[in-house]
C-alpha cells in the first residue's frame, strides 16, 4: 500500500459553528447569573464607594505577566510590564476623568460578557445595551460618591492593558503571516531544488525508501544542531537506497544552516529586546522626572489659582464698597437737588439779578456735574462688565500672570475712580458751601432792604410831622442871616455800618472760611 505524507501546516480546521443561531436558543440561567453579578458589583460600588469591576483587568494582567515569565522568560515579562505601565500613565494623564471611568466600566462589562461561550447573540447584545445605557445615563454624571483618586489608576489600567494586548496580538499576527510566507517560499525553493536535482521517485517501489529518508530527516530536526550526521543502522542492509543518501545529507546540512540562522536571529532579537528594555528604563526614568515636574507645576498653579481667587474676593468687596459709596452719593445728590428745587420755588421772586445769574451758573454747574456723574456711572458699569469679562477669562484661561496683570490694572482703575469720585465730592462740597454763602448773603440783603423800607416809612412819617410844624418857624429881620433849621429826625436812625456787598463786583465770590 502507498503511504501518503500529510503536511501538518495544511490540516483542515473544523468548521466554525454559527454562534448567533446557537446563542439565541441558549439557556437563560447564564445571563441571569451575569445580571446578578452585575447588580451585586454595583451595590458594592455604591456602598463601599469603590469600583470593584476595575480589579478584573488587574487580575488578568497579573495572570498574563505570570504566563509570560513562565513561557517566554524574565526579559519579555519585564518588557511587557513596562509597556503596560507607560500605557496606563498615558491614559491617566491625557483622558478626562468622566470619560476614563465611563470607558473603563463599559469595557469591563462588555469584555466580561464577551468571554462567555455564547458569543454574539441577542441576550449578549441586550446586556451590552443595558450596561452602556446605565453607564452613560446614571454613572457617567455621578462621580462624587466615589474615591476618584483611588479608582483613577485602576480605570486607566482598564484601558491601557487592552491597548497593550491588542498591540501584541497585532504584532504576533503580523509575525505569523510573515513566517507563513517565508515557509511557503522555502517549500517552493525546496521543491525547485528537488526538481533540478532529479531525485524525485518515479516508480512506486521507491516509496518505502522515501519514507525512511523522511524519518531520518525528522530525527535530525528533532535533535537540533549536534554538529554530526546520524546514520540509520538499516543503511547497510538495503543497498537500493544508496542513491538517496546524498539527498538526505544535503537536507540535513540545509536544516543545520537554517537552525544556525534561526539561532543568530533569536540572539539578535534578544539583543534588540535588551536594548529596548534599556531604552524603556531610561524612558521610565525620564517619565518619572517629568511626572515630578508636572506635580510641582500643578502645585504652583494651584497656589496661583488660590491667590487669584482671594484677589477676586477682594475685588468683589471693593466693588461692593464702591457701589455703596455711589448709592450714598446719589442719595445725597438727590437730596441736595430736592433742597435746591425747594429753595428755587421759595425764593424765585426775591433774588436779585446778580444772585439769579449766580444761581443759574450754579445750576449749569450742577447739570454739568450730574452729566459727569452719569458718565462716571457709565464708566463704572463698563468697568464692572470688564471685571466680569475678566473673571470669566480668568476662569477659562490657565495663564494666571495675565490675570494678575489685568487685576492690577483694574485696581489702578478703581483707585483712579476713587480719586475722581473724591475730587467730585470736594467740588460738590465747595458748590454747596458757595450756595449756602449766597443764600446767607441773599437773606442779609433782604433783611437790609426790609430795614431800609422801615426807615423810609419812619422818615416819611417824620417829614409829614415836620411839614405840619413848618408855619410856626420864625425868621430874623436880617434876610442874609438865616438860621439853619435843625433836622427833626434823630441820627440814630441812620445806619452807619457799611454794607458787606460790593456793588461794582462782576462775579460773586463766596467768603472763605
Amino acid at each position: 500500500m502507498k503511504r501518503r505524507n500529510a503536511d501538518c501546516s495544511k490540516l483542515r480546521r473544523p468548521l466554525k459553528r454559527n454562534r448567533i443561531t446557537e446563542g439565541i436558543y441558549g439557556s437563560t440561567f447564564l445571563y441571569l447569573k451575569f445580571l446578578v453579578v452585575w447588580a451585586l458589583v454595583l451595590l458594592a460600588d455604591f456602598v463601599l464607594e469603590f469600583r470593584f469591576e476595575y480589579l478584573w483587568p488587574f487580575w488578568l494582567f497579573i495572570r498574563s505577566v505570570y504566563d509570560s515569565f513562565r513561557y517566554q522568560g524574565l526579559a519579555f515579562s519585564v518588557f511587557f510590564v513596562c509597556v503596560a505601565f507607560t500605557s496606563d500613565i498615558i491614559c491617566l494623564l491625557f483622558i478626562p476623568v468622566q470619560w476614563l471611568f465611563f470607558a473603563a466600566s463599559t469595557y469591563v462589562w462588555v469584555q466580561y460578557v464577551w468571554h462567555t461561550e455564547r458569543g454574539v447573540c441577542l441576550p449578549t447584545v441586550s446586556l451590552w445595551i443595558l450596561f452602556v445605557y446605565i453607564e452613560a445615563a446614571i454613572r457617567f454624571k455621578d462621580l462624587k460618591n466615589f474615591h476618584v483618586d483611588l479608582c483613577r489608576p485602576f480605570a486607566a489600567h482598564c484601558i491601557g492593558y487592552p491597548v497593550v494586548t491588542l498591540g501584541f496580538g497585532f504584532k504576533s499576527y503580523s509575525n505569523r503571516c510573515s513566517r507563513g510566507k517565508s515557509e511557503k517560499q522555502k517549500k517552493v525553493k525546496h521543491t525547485d531544488r528537488i526538481a533540478t536535482n532529479g531525485s524525485v521517485p518515479s516508480a512506486p517501489s521507491s516509496s518505502s525508501a522515501t519514507g525512511k529518508n523522511e524519518k531520518k530527516h525528522k530525527l535530525a530536526v528533532g535533535k537540533g544542531t549536534s554538529g554530526g550526521s546520524h546514520r540509520d543502522p538499516t543503511d547497510n542492509c538495503i543497498p537500493n537506497n544508496q542513491l538517496s543518501k546524498p539527498e538526505a545529507l544535503v537536507r540535513l546540512e540545509q536544516d543545520v544552516k537554517k537552525l544556525k540562522a534561526d539561532l543568530q536571529a533569536s540572539r539578535q532579537v534578544e539583543q534588540d529586546l535588551r536594548s529596548q528594555i534599556g531604552s524603556l528604563g531610561s524612558a521610565e526614568r525620564s517619565i518619572r522626572t517629568e511626572l515630578s515636574q508636572l506635580r510641582q507645576e500643578n502645585e504652583l498653579l494651584q497656589n496661583k489659582l488660590h491667590n487669584a481667587v482671594q484677589a477676586k474676593q477682594k475685588d468683589k468687596q471693593s466693588v461692593g464698597q464702591l457701589e455703596k459709596r455711589l448709592k450714598a452719593e446719589q442719595e445725597a445728590r438727590a437730596a441736595a437737588e430736592k433742597q435746591l428745587a425747594d429753595e428755587k420755588k421759595r425764593k424765585k421772586g426775591e433774588c436779585t439779578d446778580t444772585l439769579r445769574r449766580r444761581i443759574n451758573e450754579l445750576e449749569t454747574e450742577c447739570k454739568k456735574l450730574s452729566m459727569d456723574i452719569k458718565l462716571k456711572e457709565d464708566q463704572i458699569r463698563e468697568l464692572d462688565l470688564k471685571v466680569q469679562e475678566l473673571h470669566k477669562y480668568k476662569e477659562n484661561e490657565k495663564d494666571t500672570e495675565v490675570l494678575m496683570s489685568a487685576l492690577s490694572a483694574m485696581q489702578d482703575k478703581t483707585q483712579h475712580l476713587e480719586n475722581s469720585l473724591s475730587a467730585e465730592t470736594r467740588i460738590k462740597l465747595d458748590l454747596f458751601s458757595a450756595l449756602g454763602d449766597a443764600k446767607r448773603q441773599l437773606e442779609i440783603a433782604q433783611a437790609q432792604i426790609l430795614q431800609k423800607d422801615q426807615e423810609i416809612k419812619d422818615l416819611k412819617q417824620k417829614i409829614a410831622e415836620v411839614m405840619a410844624v413848618m408855619p410856626s418857624i420864625s425868621y430874623s429881620s436880617d434876610n442874609s442871616s438865616m438860621t439853619p433849621v435843625a433836622p427833626h429826625y434823630s441820627s440814630k436812625f441812620m445806619d452807619t455800618n457799611p454794607s458787606g456787598l460790593d456793588p461794582n463786583a462782576s462775579v460773586y465770590q463766596p467768603l472763605k472760611k
